[in-house]
Order: C-alpha cells, then structure tokens, then sequence
C-alpha cells in the first residue's frame, strides 16, 4: 500500500469561487474590495510561503490583502497597538494573526484585544464563546480546513474512531471539538500524554497538530488510516545547500507511505484550504460590518 498524497487546492479553488462572486457583489455595493489585514511577527519562511500564497489566493477572490509585519521582538505592547490601529481603520473589514507569535507574548492577549466583528479565526474571547455555546460565530479556519480534507476522503465523520495530537486553542482545541460535534469518537493527545503511539494506534483518522516537526512516525499510525497534517516548520536543508531550509510537517510522511491510506501534503494540503476560508470568512465580515449579511 502506497498512501495517498491529499493536496487541498481543488477543495480551496471550489470555495474561492463562491468568495469571487460575493466579493464582486461588495464591491459593486460599497464601491470597494473586501479588506483584510495579515497581521505578522517576523518573517520567517513559513510565514512568507504563507503569505504568498494568501496574497495570491486573495488577488484571485477580489479581496484586498495588507500584511503588517511587526518585529520578531515586539512584546504585548506592541501587538496591542497594532491590534488598535486595525480596529479603528474603517477600510479594514478583516483581520489575521498569523500564528504562532513568539513564546513572550501573552497566550490571552489576542482572546482579550481582537475585536471580534473583525475576527475571522474564531481567535476572540466573543467569537470562541458564542461558538462553544452553540450560536451563530466565525470559528478557527485551519480546523476547518483539516476537516474538509479528511472528508474529501472518509465523508461522514460520525461514529468514526479519530485522534487529535495537540489541544492548542488555534488548532488543536477547536478542532477536537468541531469533530466532537460532527459525532465523532474523539481523543485528545498533548504534551502530557504518556503512551502516544497507543493514543494514535485507536485512530480511523489522525490529525497532527502538535508544532512538532516529524513527530508522527510509523509506529503512531493505524494501517489504513487517513492522516491530515496541520504542522509547519522550518528545517534545514543541507543536501540542497549550505543555509536552505525547507517546510516540513509535523507527520514524517514518508515513514508512514507503506502503511496509511492517505496523508495530506505539507504545506499543501491543509494550507490553501485554509486560506480560502480565511477569504470567505473575510467577505462575511464585510458584510457584516456594514449591515448586510452574507
């Protein structure tokens, strides 16, 4: 058995297609591109591949992407201010951390300050409450995404045997409970966890967001079982020269080609499906704002 490699870029053209249409249907009502704001620390190359293909994505949909880029060293004040300034520009319909930001800024920072009429990754303590409490909210995009790339494959999530490696509250906390509510049979894998391989080994389908490159190996995965891999991270690279890196997952995918049926690609499996609903939720938002919805 060789698994199959999952790229999300038909899921995210089929979802761009629809933003396109009402991004055509804003402007022509409000005389403007939707608008979103990348808010970025640093520049590494994650976060470049990241923002390119946004900025490509976008240029497709109609919306207008601005990326603010703070220094690698920005505290909380800074994030903060930034954060402000984007609040109060009246062109700015959307905005996007880009995480993770570094270990020193406060884990609540963004729950606390990102307003959420403009929050479009369910990162806002409003949003993420209103969803958890089972009313109308914007919820996490990477989530979203992964779960549309294991249904590309297994379809309905109910009833199913699934493992989450991971419970952080951007990816792998909303994702558990996405699948929770989708009647899936759902454990949950962190730090903590003693035994990760017997964690994994239950799993018709696994999900790895752990922020740990090349965590998942043969041993952790179930033959036969759908792997999606939220994992980015940089690595170096000597074989293609002295100083290159690359982006790998947190799955190392070719220990497990001989015994899954399906991994996702890193970055281009999970990543442009969630960026293509990065775009939708930001067309929402504008609507929204404005007083119509969408």
């Amino acid at each position: 058995m060789t698994a199959n490699l999952l790229t999300g870029h038909a899921i995210a053209q089929a979802i761009l297609a629809d933003v396109r249409t009402a991004a055509v249907h804003f402007a022509g009502r409000f005389g403007r591109a939707p608008s979103l704001a990348l808010l970025a620390m640093g520049d590494k190359i994650g976060a470049r591949a990241y923002t390119a293909r946004l900025q490509a994505l976008a240029d497709q949909a109609g919306v207008a992407l601005h990326v603010v880029r703070l220094a690698p060293d920005s505290g909380d004040a800074e994030v903060a201010a930034a954060l402000a300034a984007l609040d109060e520009d009246a062109a700015t319909d959307a905005i996007l951390p880009l995480l993770p930001f570094g270990p020193h800024i406060r884990p609540t920072l963004l729950a606390e300050l990102l307003t959420p009429e403009k929050d479009i990754d369910g990162l806002s303590a409003a949003q993420f409450g209103r969803w958890r409490a089972g009313l109308e909210a914007r919820t996490a995009c990477a989530p979203q995404a992964a779960m549309a790339l294991a249904a590309s494959v297994v379809g309905d999530f109910k009833g199913r045997m699934v493992t989450v490696v991971g419970a952080s509250r951007a990816l792998g906390l909303p994702l558990a409970l996405m699948l929770l509510r989708a009647e899936a049979t759902v454990t949950i894998a962190h730090a903590a966890t003693q035994d990760l391989v017997a964690a994994c080994q239950t799993a018709e389908i696994l999900f790895v967001a752990a922020g740990r490159a090349g965590l998942i190996g043969a041993a952790h995965v179930k033959p036969g079982a759908v792997v999606i891999d939220l994992g980015v991270h940089e690595i170096a690279d000597p074989a293609s020269g002295a100083g290159v890196v690359r982006i790998v997952g947190d799955v190392d995918a070719p220990a497990i080609a001989a015994i899954a049926r399906a991994v996702s690609a890193a970055p281009d499996g999970v990543g442009p499906i969630t960026s293509a609903i990065a775009l939708e939720n930001t067309v929402r938002a504008a609507f929204t704002r404005l007083g119509e919805q969408r």
